[in-house]
């Protein structure tokens, strides 16, 4: 990632120096898929759910869910075990009964320490 960002001095001859800052983000989860699609017709049952892997060696929590809008849809998140460790399963359900399209954010936050959030799209398209 690379990011430009100006620095005010006091210096007269450079009163704003720009500074170039590249580094790498590592991800401390992995969603399988990037987003949640909901699609289908009115009136249907609409369900989406996605895996949320942590990436970093440490286990954590989900302490706190929240969705940006929430008017259209409803969700749970539940921790579950396998073989390799635990892992999250998302699962967003539709509650639009008339056609159209919305979109919302639902954001998951953890017991990291730094406190960490956990961001997902939400995009609906519900036809006649």
């Amino acid at each position: 990632m690379k990011k430009t960002i100006k620095v005010h001095t006091n210096d007269i001859e450079n009163p704003v120096i720009r500074l170039l800052m590249k580094g790498d983000v590592k991800k401390f989860v992995l969603l399988e898929p990037e987003l949640i699609s909901l699609k289908g017709k009115a009136g249907n049952p609409i369900i989406a759910q996605m895996k949320i892997i942590p990436a970093v060696a440490q286990d954590f929590n989900i302490v706190k869910t929240f969705a940006k809008n929430g008017k259209d849809i409803t969700f749970k998140v539940e921790k579950m075990k396998n073989e390799t460790g635990a892992y999250f399963i998302l699962t967003v359900h539709n509650k639009r009964q008339t056609p159209g399209r919305f979109f919302d954010i639902i954001t998951l936050q953890s017991d990291l320490s730094p406190q960490r959030l956990i961001k997902i799209r939400v995009s609906a398209n519900i036809s006649n």
